[in-house]
């Protein structure tokens, strides 16, 4: 297992959305995904629209559109095969994509719940792992989403924060190089050793 230390990262952006409205319904486009044994589970995706920051000054939690989106592919399996796998919990795992005008990124990551089919009540952090990324995003190694289903956290009921971070570069240490092995040709030396400087 990696040692994740957050002193080794650094913030590049951070965006907002909002999973459901003031009726606790998805703000989203979604797509559910038909499966041939669906009392194991169920697969979905859902695109939402990222949004401005609870304390940006025009407007909070302002709809960004079409442009400015992050979508959710999530497959649940139910823990129906306990005493064969020795899993108890709901497995959820999330491909993620976020696109903006300046750059896309994309990540996956997975979790254990103990609700069935209610991922939107989580009350954690949910963090994602990058295989791709371009534009703003360059670099980009991990991505946390923090859940705030009540309000409590940013002051909106359902609000997301993503934080989008890069590993810091590393400081270069003065280690002398290596050239044993580069001359194709002996050395000879002549004279006192002694007098000689290199």
């Amino acid at each position: 297992m990696v040692n994740y230390k957050p002193e080794d990262y650094e913030l590049i952006t951070t965006m907002w959305y909002v999973a459901l409205n003031k009726d606790d319904e998805f703000n989203s486009n979604n797509l559910d995904y038909q499966i041939v044994k669906n009392e194991n589970g169920a697969a979905n995706c859902h695109v939402f629209s990222l949004t401005s920051g609870p304390l940006y000054p025009l407007g909070s939690w302002t709809c960004l559109g079409n442009e400015f989106s992050i979508s959710f592919n999530n497959d649940r399996i139910l823990p129906h095969n306990s005493e064969n796998s020795c899993i108890t919990k709901q497995y959820v795992k999330s491909n993620v994509l976020i696109s903006v005008p300046n750059g896309n990124v994309s990540a996956e990551g997975f979790q254990y719940q103990n609700d069935v089919f209610i991922d939107h009540h989580r009350e954690n952090i949910l963090t994602l792992n990058v295989s791709s990324e371009n534009g703003i995003f360059e670099d980009t190694k991990i991505i946390f989403i923090t859940v705030d289903n009540d309000g409590s956290l940013f002051g909106q009921k359902w609000g997301r924060r993503i934080e989008v971070f890069k590993l810091k570069p590393k400081q270069k240490e003065n280690i002398p190089p290596n050239i044993a092995g580069i001359f194709n040709k002996p050395l000879f030396l002549f004279g006192n050793l002694e007098r000689c400087i290199f």
